[in-house]
């Protein structure tokens, strides 16, 4: 433990995990407790349902992208910057109760939901060659008890705010929010995440892919 205390990028990509977690886990417990102000309430909540496990779908693909991506900690860094960004523009549409906002809005979660999958696939080869192999098992058994953890606290947050405030879009700030400390919290141990130069080969074409994801 001592030791992966030591290790700046282990701990760099641990906490942005942590902030990153806390904010995708609060705005699914508003959606669905946005969902369930509509009159059809029901259908909205089974969309908000559907939604939230839809980007299970497509973990071959965001694993294969990550795959090809040589510039690993940039990519890393920019989604969750381009994620605080999808989230601002969520805060203002999720003011009006609309059915076509709240679908615009389903969509934008979405988005944000499988991004964060291919920031899991991207942190995992960082994580691999940034700590040493006798201490892997430790560290990734660190970061799943640490997302645990913080999924629960993230929908306690959003519950507690929602209650305190009644404010979707200050859900919808903070959610922003957590995605850029996540940001700048990779930005900051940057150079620790850098991986040494390699030569990327894609061998299976897009269609063999599909293949394989059916």
């Amino acid at each position: 433990m001592k030791n992966l205390g030591r290790n700046r990028a282990f701990v760099t990509l641990t906490v942005a995990d942590l902030f990153e977690t806390i904010g995708t886990s609060l705005f699914n417990i508003i959606l669905l407790t946005y969902a369930r102000t509509f009159a059809q309430a029901n259908l909205m909540v089974s969309l908000v349902s559907v939604a939230t496990v839809l980007p299970g779908i497509f973990g071959m693909l965001t694993g294969r992208l990550a795959d090809s991506q040589t510039n690993k900690r940039g990519w890393l860094a920019g989604l969750k910057f381009f994620q605080a960004a999808l989230y601002l523009v969520l805060a203002q549409l999720i003011t009006e109760k609309q059915v076509g906002l709240l679908l615009i809005i389903i969509v934008i979660n979405l988005c944000s939901d499988v991004l964060g999958m291919l920031s899991g696939s991207l942190r995992m080869p960082l994580l691999q060659a940034k700590v040493a192999s006798e201490l892997q098992e430790e560290a990734l058994g660190i970061n799943q008890g640490i997302g645990v953890l913080m999924q629960t606290m993230g929908q306690a947050l959003g519950v507690s705010l929602l209650a305190a405030t009644g404010d979707y879009r200050l859900a919808g700030y903070l959610n922003a929010i957590t995605f850029l400390i996540a940001g700048l919290v990779l930005l900051s141990g940057y150079e620790t995440l850098k991986l040494p130069s390699a030569t990327v080969t894609v061998t299976s074409t897009f269609r063999q892919l599909l293949r394989q994801v059916r």
